[in-house]
This record gives C-alpha cells, sequence and structure tokens, in this order.
C-alpha cells in the first residue's frame, strides 16, 4: 500500500517542505532547488553532507518498506555516507550507504555490520533510480537494492534489526532528490510504481 509520494515540483523553498507535509522534519541546510530535477522542474538537496538525517518522515510500523527515489551526487564526498535509513522510533534499524572512494552502495545493519555492496557504482553528477526493499528480522532479514531497476544487491537471512521488534516506523533520506516515494508491502516490488517514473504538477 502506497504510503507516500512527492516529486518536490511544488514548493519554492526549504521550509515549503515541512509546510506541505506536516509528518516531514528537516535539516535546516536542505532547500528546494529549481531547475535540478531530472526534467528540468524542482527537486530537493541535501547540502550538509555531515548530517546523516536531512529529511525523515515517522509513519506507522511494517516489518517490509519499500522506497524509491531518484539521486544525484552533485560534488564529491570525502566520508562514507548514509542516504536512506530505517528506524524503530529512535532506534536505527538498518540503512543504504554510499562508498565515497567507489561509490557504490553498501547495506548495513545499524550497528554498522556491512550487510553487502553493490558491484555497480553510481556516477557523479548523473541521476541514477535507486529503489530499496528491506525486511526488518534479526534472522531472516532482507535488503535489495536495484538502480533503474536492475537489481545491484540482494541481501537474505541477514539480521536487520536492533530494536528488539521486526518494525520500523521511520524513514530518514539526505539526498537530492527529484522523485521521492515510500511504499508498504509484505509482497514484491509493485511493477505499476516501482519502476521509473515523475510526478509533476499540472
Amino acid at each position: 500500500m502506497l504510503r507516500f509520494a512527492d516529486g518536490f515540483d511544488w514548493s519554492t523553498g526549504q521550509d515549503n517542505v515541512t509546510d506541505m507535509w506536516t509528518a516531514w522534519t528537516k535539516a535546516a541546510t536542505n532547500s528546494i532547488i529549481a531547475a535540478q530535477g531530472r526534467f528540468g522542474t524542482s527537486a530537493y538537496r541535501a547540502q550538509n553532507w555531515s548530517n546523516p538525517f536531512e529529511l525523515s518522515i515517522t509513519i506507522d510500523q511494517q516489518q517490509t518498506w519499500i522506497v524509491g527515489f531518484a539521486f544525484k551526487l552533485d560534488g564529491t564526498t570525502a566520508v562514507d555516507y548514509r542516504l536512506l535509513a530505517f528506524h524503530d522510533q529512535g532506534t536505527e534499524q538498518c540503512y543504504l550507504q554510499l562508498n565515497a572512494t567507489t561509490l557504490t552502495l553498501s547495506a548495513y545493519r545499524g550497528n554498522g555490520t556491512v550487510l553487502g555492496t553493490s558491484t555497480v557504482a553510481l556516477t557523479q553528477g548523473a541521476y541514477a533510480y535507486i529503489e530499496v526493499k528491506v525486511k526488518v528480522h534479526a534472522s531472516t532479514g532482507t535488503f535489495e537494492v536495484r538502480k533503474d531497476e536492475t537489481v545491484i544487491l540482494t541481501v537474505t537471512g541477514a539480521n536487520t534489526q536492533m530494536s528488539g521488534a521486526n518494525q520500523a516506523n521511520n524513514i530518514r533520506f539526505a539526498a537530492e532528490e527529484d522523485r521521492l516515494i515510500v511504499l508498504a508491502t509484505s509482497t514484491t516490488f509493485i511493477s505499476a510504481i516501482s519502476t521509473d517514473w515523475s510526478i509533476k504538477i499540472i
């Protein structure tokens, strides 16, 4: 079931994200930037690479989450960086990391244990459509990552849980994003939604 979708085209400034969506919380350094989206419209930009939680949303508790977003790395980063994290209340269950030296993506448990790393790298200055499907569980957890609709990382039979509960209700982002959707489902990717598409204001 779809929980949230946004393309950021409607917004003209950083404060509008939380004005429009009261469920969001944000860091002071983010902004909505014009003409930087994939189709020449607005995009959301996280500017503080030292802050791993630029934008977050708290919704209902689910064991399995699917999140899709278009991401572009404008500059270089000297440090590994969380792009996406799944929290149960205040506890980080697992997260997706961008690796600075290789621009590959890694799945991590919340305690810093590496669950797997992609062999495919992102390209600086170019948008990539990233999908993540996570099942939170102490022993049968899964973590799948897709880039432009191609699977680049699959983790199964893993511990993706830290809080003692097989669930997450808070999703946190730190990226330059053009289109963002949040799904909650216990089945496979929903092809009609998980394939790459845009949200446009008409």
